[in-house]
Protein backbone atom coordinates (compact mmCIF):
# COMPACT_ATOMS: atom_id res chain seq x y z
CA UNK A 1 0.00 0.00 0.00
CA UNK A 2 1.66 3.05 -1.23
CA UNK A 3 0.31 6.26 0.66
CA UNK A 4 0.12 9.70 -0.84
CA UNK A 5 -0.95 13.35 0.60
CA UNK A 6 -4.33 13.76 0.51
CA UNK A 7 -5.52 15.97 -2.81
CA UNK A 8 -5.37 20.09 -2.09
CA UNK A 9 -2.47 19.61 1.06
CA UNK A 10 1.11 20.08 0.54
CA UNK A 11 4.05 19.01 2.79
CA UNK A 12 6.47 21.83 3.57
CA UNK A 13 10.17 21.27 3.69
CA UNK A 14 13.84 22.80 3.50
CA UNK A 15 13.34 26.26 1.97
CA UNK A 16 9.56 26.61 1.69
CA UNK A 17 9.74 26.16 5.72
CA UNK A 18 12.48 28.96 5.84
CA UNK A 19 10.08 31.30 3.97
CA UNK A 20 7.18 30.59 5.69
CA UNK A 21 8.80 30.88 9.31
CA UNK A 22 10.31 34.67 8.29
CA UNK A 23 6.85 35.82 7.08
CA UNK A 24 5.14 34.89 10.17
CA UNK A 25 7.90 36.25 11.97
CA UNK A 26 7.46 39.97 10.18
CA UNK A 27 3.57 39.20 10.29
CA UNK A 28 4.00 38.88 14.47
CA UNK A 29 6.07 42.23 14.99
CA UNK A 30 4.23 44.56 12.50
CA UNK A 31 1.37 43.21 14.98
CA UNK A 32 2.78 43.28 18.06
CA UNK A 33 4.35 46.75 16.58
CA UNK A 34 0.31 47.83 16.59
CA UNK A 35 -0.58 46.08 20.23
CA UNK A 36 -1.91 43.42 18.51
CA UNK A 37 -2.12 40.19 20.91
CA UNK A 38 -1.95 36.16 19.65
CA UNK A 39 -4.58 34.29 19.77
CA UNK A 40 -4.89 30.76 19.76
CA UNK A 41 -8.04 29.18 18.88
CA UNK A 42 -8.80 25.57 18.63
CA UNK A 43 -8.17 23.86 15.26
CA UNK A 44 -11.78 22.12 15.24
CA UNK A 45 -14.77 23.69 16.83
CA UNK A 46 -18.61 22.92 17.15
CA UNK A 47 -19.83 23.27 13.51
CA UNK A 48 -22.97 25.50 14.68
CA UNK A 49 -20.24 28.20 15.16
CA UNK A 50 -19.05 28.58 11.73
CA UNK A 51 -22.80 28.27 10.71
CA UNK A 52 -23.75 31.13 12.63
CA UNK A 53 -20.69 33.12 11.90
CA UNK A 54 -21.21 32.91 7.93
CA UNK A 55 -24.74 31.21 7.70
CA UNK A 56 -26.14 27.80 6.44
CA UNK A 57 -26.06 28.93 2.72
CA UNK A 58 -22.81 30.36 1.96
CA UNK A 59 -20.59 28.11 -0.30
CA UNK A 60 -18.52 27.49 2.90
CA UNK A 61 -21.03 26.16 4.68
CA UNK A 62 -22.85 24.66 1.68
CA UNK A 63 -19.83 22.58 -0.02
CA UNK A 64 -16.69 23.68 1.78
CA UNK A 65 -16.95 22.89 5.62
CA UNK A 66 -14.79 19.73 6.76
CA UNK A 67 -17.75 18.18 9.34
CA UNK A 68 -17.41 15.40 11.63
CA UNK A 69 -19.20 13.69 13.99
CA UNK A 70 -17.31 12.51 17.36
CA UNK A 71 -17.78 9.58 19.59
CA UNK A 72 -20.12 12.01 21.49
CA UNK A 73 -22.30 12.43 18.38
CA UNK A 74 -21.48 16.22 18.29
CA UNK A 75 -20.90 17.68 14.58
CA UNK A 76 -17.51 19.58 14.58
CA UNK A 77 -15.95 21.10 11.94
CA UNK A 78 -12.53 22.07 11.18
CA UNK A 79 -12.24 25.85 11.61
CA UNK A 80 -12.48 27.38 7.68
CA UNK A 81 -11.51 30.82 9.05
CA UNK A 82 -10.62 32.47 12.32
CA UNK A 83 -12.79 35.20 12.73
CA UNK A 84 -15.60 33.09 14.47
CA UNK A 85 -13.50 30.88 17.13
CA UNK A 86 -11.74 34.17 18.38
CA UNK A 87 -14.65 35.39 19.06
CA UNK A 88 -16.47 32.69 20.59
CA UNK A 89 -13.28 32.41 22.86
CA UNK A 90 -13.65 36.35 23.87
CA UNK A 91 -17.09 35.89 24.73
CA UNK A 92 -16.64 32.56 26.58
CA UNK A 93 -13.54 33.69 28.41
CA UNK A 94 -15.53 37.06 29.11
CA UNK A 95 -12.45 38.91 27.92
CA UNK A 96 -14.97 41.97 26.89
CA UNK A 97 -14.82 45.02 28.85
CA UNK A 98 -17.25 47.51 28.14
CA UNK A 99 -15.44 50.80 26.20
CA UNK A 100 -12.29 48.25 25.93
CA UNK A 101 -10.88 47.96 22.24
CA UNK A 102 -9.25 44.26 22.00
CA UNK A 103 -6.30 43.97 19.73
CA UNK A 104 -6.02 40.46 18.37
CA UNK A 105 -3.67 38.22 15.72
CA UNK A 106 -3.70 34.96 14.77
CA UNK A 107 -2.35 32.55 12.35
CA UNK A 108 -2.81 28.76 11.44
CA UNK A 109 -3.90 26.31 9.55
CA UNK A 110 -7.81 26.22 7.89
CA UNK A 111 -9.27 23.99 5.94
CA UNK A 112 -12.13 24.19 3.01
CA UNK A 113 -13.19 21.73 1.11
CA UNK A 114 -13.09 22.81 -2.19
CA UNK A 115 -12.27 21.87 -5.76
CA UNK A 116 -8.65 22.82 -5.80
CA UNK A 117 -7.35 24.82 -8.18
CA UNK A 118 -3.90 26.58 -8.91
CA UNK A 119 -2.99 28.27 -5.81
CA UNK A 120 -5.68 26.91 -3.72
CA UNK A 121 -5.45 24.26 -1.33
CA UNK A 122 -7.90 22.48 0.80
CA UNK A 123 -5.66 23.31 3.85
CA UNK A 124 -3.99 26.04 3.74
CA UNK A 125 -2.37 28.37 6.33
CA UNK A 126 -3.93 32.19 7.19
CA UNK A 127 -2.88 35.10 9.34
CA UNK A 128 -5.59 37.86 10.05
CA UNK A 129 -6.37 40.51 12.79
CA UNK A 130 -9.50 41.58 15.06
CA UNK A 131 -10.27 44.68 16.85
CA UNK A 132 -12.92 44.19 18.81
CA UNK A 133 -14.92 47.03 21.10
CA UNK A 134 -14.48 49.98 18.55
CA UNK A 135 -15.78 51.21 15.41
CA UNK A 136 -13.56 54.51 15.07
CA UNK A 137 -12.60 54.51 11.57
CA UNK A 138 -8.99 55.00 12.70
CA UNK A 139 -8.83 51.65 13.92
CA UNK A 140 -9.49 51.14 9.18
CA UNK A 141 -6.12 53.33 9.09
CA UNK A 142 -4.12 51.62 11.65
CA UNK A 143 -5.43 48.21 9.62
CA UNK A 144 -4.12 49.68 5.81
CA UNK A 145 -1.22 50.80 7.25
CA UNK A 146 -0.13 47.55 8.62
CA UNK A 147 -1.04 45.96 5.22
Amino acid sequence: MEFQKVRGTRDMYGEDVIIYSNIIKLLVQCANKYNYQQFITPIFEAAQLFLRAVGDKTDIMQKEIYQFNDKSDRVLALRPEGTAGLVRAVIENKLYQPKQTLKYFYYGSMFRYERPQKGRQRQFNQFGIETIGTKHPLIDVEVIMMA
